[in-house]
């Protein structure tokens, strides 16, 4: 994709999610408001995610519903999004939730962290919506340290 392309299309979508962020957290499987969703999410990760408190990327965080449910686990986490609107609503939530997560605003396709940064990856919801997925997991592998995991919960959304 030439770099004209790609920077319109990572414009138009930061400006998407940057408008849908505030109402984000009214979805159930995105706000995680609602008890029984958290705890089913919570059950869901806790039995994914490695044993011993790992250094976790959130990928495509959005409002850091699933970021603080990490770091609630005691994981330290750093969670990514494009949208400026959602990391500052994701860091508000950690603060209210009492967690100190590192929230940066950047394009989940290239994350900039050096390779085999991560016990552990987590993406829910995204893959679908970037273009050229193999080489958007192997760039996520690569950020993986030897025996890392990557956890990527996807749905069939025109289904």
């Amino acid at each position: 994709m030439l770099n004209s392309e790609k920077e319109k299309r990572l414009n138009d979508s930061r400006q998407f999610w940057d408008h849908e962020a505030a109402s984000f957290d009214e979805d159930p499987d995105h706000g995680l408001k609602n008890p029984r969703v958290l705890k089913i999410w919570s059950e869901l990760l806790k039995a994914w995610l490695p044993g011993q408190p790992s250094r976790i990327l959130d990928v495509g965080c959005g409002t850091g519903s699933i970021s603080v449910v990490l770091a609630g686990f005691g994981h330290q986490v750093v969670g990514i999004d494009l949208s400026p609107a959602m990391i500052a609503l994701a860091s508000e939530k950690a603060a209210r939730n009492g967690h100190v997560i590192d929230f940066q605003v950047m394009d989940a396709s290239e994350p900039q962290f050096p390779n085999a940064s991560f016990e552990c990856i987590v993406c829910r919801h995204l893959l679908w919506a970037l273009p050229d997925p193999k080489t958007v997991l192997q760039n996520w592998v690569d950020l993986l340290k030897p025996h890392g995991r990557l956890i990527l919960i996807e749905g069939y959304w025109s289904a």
